[in-house]
């Protein structure tokens, strides 16, 4: 038994036989073979040496959910941009955050994004000329 199989102090086990055992109500309890309980560590040590229970596997954890990539992938030529005039085109082809007439970010919130991205790139320009 280790520290990994138990849950504040109470150890999974599998019985192996018909098991009677007194709860804290004094009534007592019918536990059948093939049947699952955590019990107190004390008692479910005894149950093992006696051959009466098996330690009960622990279930494995869970696998790490692997984030995908969007779908379909963005295509750079839907993106927003903001034209010439100063007037934000969103295409109807765009990804769904920028449709705003289908529930998506707002225009301001789309014109203030990409007014942003483009202050960034400028700035980084700057920094890479010579």
């Amino acid at each position: 038994m280790t520290a990994a199989a138990t849950d504040h102090g109470l150890i999974p086990v599998v019985f192996r036989q018909l098991v009677r055992l007194r709860n804290a109500a004094g009534e007592i309890v019918e536990l059948r073979a093939g049947m699952t309980a955590r019990l107190p560590a004390g008692l479910a040590h005894r149950l093992l040496v006696e051959g009466a229970a098996v330690a009960a596997a622990t279930p494995e954890p869970p696998a790490p959910v692997r984030e995908l990539p969007p779908w379909p992938p963005e295509n750079p030529a839907s993106l927003p941009t903001i034209g010439a005039d100063g007037a934000l085109c969103i295409p109807f082809d765009a990804p769904a955050r920028f449709r705003w007439w289908q529930g998506g970010q707002s225009a301001e919130a789309t014109r203030a994004e990409l007014v942003a991205a483009s202050q960034n790139a400028e700035i980084t320009e700057k920094k890479e000329a010579p």
